[in-house]
């Protein structure tokens, strides 16, 4: 059974905080360091992208199309033990 605490919702929502300011520096090395390293990333209408290697490269390529800013929000969090598995949204800018 998860279990949903505070301290999960305040881990994830500083984790997305630093995830959102990588981001807006262009750092995509940055952001895919937030990413364990079995991590996979699931974008719209596209393949599953997994591993840090690969989501820093796709997070690379979205910087590269011009966008400058992304918005997280966490919807529901599932935390057991260790691991959380975060279900939000992403929102993506290019202004």
């Amino acid at each position: 059974m998860s279990v949903q605490t505070t301290e999960p919702l305040t881990s994830m929502a500083e984790a997305n905080e630093t995830f959102m300011r990588a981001f807006e520096r262009g750092d995509a090395a940055g952001v895919a360091a937030l990413y364990t390293d079995d991590a996979q990333v699931l974008p719209p209408g596209s393949d599953i992208v997994s591993g840090k290697e690969a989501i820093a490269s796709f997070w690379s390529a979205v910087m590269e199309m011009g966008v400058k800013k992304v918005e997280l929000t966490t919807l529901e969090l599932d935390h057991q033990g260790d691991t959380a598995i975060d279900v939000g949204r992403a929102g993506l800018y290019t202004e």
